[in-house]
């Protein structure tokens, strides 16, 4: 039997030990986190800079050959086989999860696989990889803005390119009119874009991969948040372009009479 002061002395005396113990278990997670987070700082910072063997800037043809990609027991694709040739205009088309994405990160590099994707130029082969993204001008569908200026969003990229040049790129991708009311290539815009609409971001995100005069234009989802109007007039134009053309989509886009993609269903 013990009295009610000595229990509530119990009591407190437990607490102090208690307070220090439920500390040190979260000051061990944030010990845990911090050692991952710096182990991920160390791996990017110890990431070479990508050396260019050959200076590839152009092309003939773009070919899988048996290629297989599997995320671990999972196969995406198998002894997949395609020829892409200088000019053509490939339309990708398949629901989410499917693998769109997927093959687009492999010509661009991103991932290994098994079997050969390769450039050749002037009877010369190159195995896809860092050296080869030289090729392509790549628009995601993910919002990739910085914050900033419309004009330091493409001199991050270009750094010697005019205002007249900018305005000639937004121009053709039907945006700048709308930009001019908000300030024009002054307008301020956070991160990801934030302060304009989803249309215009893609309208962008296009008008600076043209800039990048790059023979192939890679466009992941590029219309989704466009309407018929806008979507038919970028579809025309990027059609109209002298690029090899790869749109990724997972519904239908209406082609423009005169450019007949090649579809790859998937």
């Amino acid at each position: 039997k013990i009295s009610y002061g000595t229990l509530t002395a119990l009591v407190s005396l437990v607490s102090y030990f208690e307070s220090p113990f439920s500390y040190l278990a979260k000051a061990l997670n944030q010990l845990y986190q911090s050692k991952v987070s710096q182990e991920r700082i160390t791996n990017l910072l110890a990431l070479k800079d990508d050396e260019e063997e050959e200076n590839i800037t152009d092309f003939d043809s773009i070919i899988f050959d048996s290629m297989t990609f599997r995320y671990d027991e999972r196969i995406i694709y198998k002894d997949f086989s395609y020829k892409i040739n200088k000019g053509d205009i490939i339309y990708i088309k398949g629901d989410s999860g499917k693998g769109k994405t997927t093959l687009i990160n492999i010509l661009l590099g991103f991932y290994s696989y098994e079997g050969k994707v390769y450039v050749t130029n002037k009877d010369k082969q190159y195995d896809i990889s860092e050296k080869t993204r030289s090729l392509f001008a790549y628009v995601p569908q993910e919002n990739v803005l910085f914050s900033g200026t419309i004009r330091s969003n493409f001199k991050m990229f270009y750094p010697s390119i005019s205002d007249e040049e900018i305005i000639k790129f937004l121009n053709e991708v039907k945006v700048y009119e709308e930009l001019k009311e908000q300030g024009g290539l002054e307008y301020n815009i956070y991160q990801r874009g934030k302060g304009l609409s989803i249309g215009q971001i893609q309208r962008i995100l296009i008008a600076i991969a043209l800039a990048s005069l790059k023979p192939i234009l890679v466009m992941d989802e590029f219309t989704s948040a466009l309407d018929i109007h806008n979507e038919e007039a970028i579809a025309s134009l990027v059609c109209s372009l002298n690029k090899t053309l790869i749109m990724v989509s997972h519904r239908n886009i209406k082609i423009v009479k005169g450019y007949a993609p090649f579809r790859i269903n998937i």
